[in-house]
């Protein structure tokens, strides 16, 4: 909302801004490895599963991206997730190419973090594996901390032909939604 007040000798003006507070804090878990590449997190808001299967089927076969993993996050939320390690200029060419939500894409290049982050606590509802979208491509290399971390935290198996066994760190945030 903005005002403006004029007279003959002067002009004030002044607005205002209404914003939502965050005051929730959520936990996320950050796809960068500790040898800066990326893998693919696709957060994916009020679509349906069925437009997101053939999605990943045709990003599967662009990019040569081997399984994704899919998680309800919400009553109307995915989060598909990849193994398969990317650069970081490729792993935005998948995001763009996706119908993923927008500010997940924009946000971390524009605000300088340079990490995509999924959110793995509760905010209505805690995400829950719900399949696999398998892939015959094993193209890259996989982070075995991001695998490990998935296979405890959910109780899933999940395919490690190609795993990059040097990695050992997660990076876990804490942010505010």
């Amino acid at each position: 909302m903005k005002y403006l007040i004029t007279s003959r000798y002067f002009r004030l003006g002044f607005s205002f801004l209404f914003q939502r507070i965050r005051n929730k804090s959520v936990v996320g878990i950050s796809n960068r490895t500790n040898d800066g590449f990326y893998t693919v997190f696709i957060d994916y808001d009020g679509l349906n599963i069925e437009w997101v299967i053939p999605e990943l089927r045709r990003l599967q076969e662009d990019f040569n991206l081997s399984t994704f993993y899919l998680f309800r996050s919400s009553k109307r939320g995915i989060h598909a997730v990849c193994f398969d390690k990317l650069p970081m200029n490729k792993y935005v060419e998948v995001l763009n190419n996706s119908s993923a939500d927008y500010n997940f894409i924009s946000v971390p290049l524009k605000f300088g973090s340079k990490q995509w982050n999924l959110r793995i606590s509760e905010k209505d509802t805690k995400p829950v594996y719900i399949g696999a979208k398998f892939s015959a491509f094993y193209k890259y290399k996989k982070s075995s901390s991001l695998i490990n971390f998935f296979e405890k935290r959910y109780k899933i198996h999940i395919n490690r032909d190609n795993e990059d066994k040097l990695q050992k760190n997660i990076y876990i945030c804490k942010y505010k939604i």
